[in-house]
């Protein structure tokens, strides 16, 4: 990809956790910046939780697999 393709990538993302942080800020009532980056923090945190248990259960999975891929060419090979 090429950088210009990232940076669009990177400018949707902001976008979007933007949108999802200003909802509760609004709501919230609230106009400090400490109330905003708040409740970007809880929103990044609660993205990077399902992220690193997913990327663990991945790498578990991955594991496995090659471990039963090298068990088998072990066998097969005299």
């Amino acid at each position: 990809m090429k950088k210009l393709d990232w940076l669009i990538g990177l400018v949707f993302i902001a976008v979007g956790l933007h949108c999802l942080v200003i909802s509760p800020f609004i709501v919230a009532g609230t106009t400090s910046p400490h109330a905003y980056l708040v409740h970007l923090l809880y929103l990044c945190i609660w993205i990077l939780v399902p992220v690193c248990l997913g990327s663990i259960v991945y790498g578990v999975i991955r594991l496995k697999i090659n471990n039963r891929k090298e068990k088998a060419s072990k066998k097969g090979a005299p």
